[in-house]
């Protein structure tokens, strides 16, 4: 059975958005390698976000900060949507990530439909891909490819 990791982010009003990756089942050998992922991957959310990570739930609940960002913009309903497909099975599924940077969003971009989504080739963009896809599964257990990271508001 597959293991998982997930964040809450505090937003500037303190409220909750929730992150959620599918990873490895966890056993003693993989332990070690599986929590450095996953650092990596908490360090690659916080460059496309601009909440707080308030904690982590990975078999354990573990508080991370109390404290709410001071940039009035990070807001739990401005998120970026994940989409992804399984390697194996090619079946899509996607993940929110509340409180998105968007200073992060393809704005050079002349196509409209890619102007709102971060361009996965280079800095924070490439450095989220490459940890989501070193650290995530999909819910059957395989590699996952990172398709594209699309700014979503509420209601989207």
């Amino acid at each position: 059975m597959p293991g998982y990791v997930a964040w809450a982010v505090r937003d500037f009003d303190s409220e909750i958005g929730r992150i959620k990756f599918h990873g490895a089942a966890i056993t003693a050998v993989n332990h070690d390698a599986q929590v450095a992922l996953q650092v990596t991957l908490a360090a690659a959310i916080e460059g496309i976000i601009t909440g707080t990570l308030a904690n982590k739930t990975y078999g354990n609940f573990l508080p991370l900060s109390a404290a709410a960002p001071s940039d009035e913009w990070s807001q739990r309903e401005t998120g970026f949507l994940a989409s992804f497909y399984d390697a194996t099975e090619i079946k899509r599924f996607k993940t929110y990530i509340p409180t998105a940077d968007l200073e992060l969003l393809n704005e050079a971009e002349t196509d409209p439909n890619l102007r709102k989504s971060v361009p996965l080739g280079s800095g924070a963009g490439a450095t989220f891909k490459a940890a989501v896809e070193a650290y995530a599964q999909s819910p059957w257990g395989h590699a996952v490819v990172l398709e594209k990271l699309v700014h979503v508001s509420r209601n989207t």
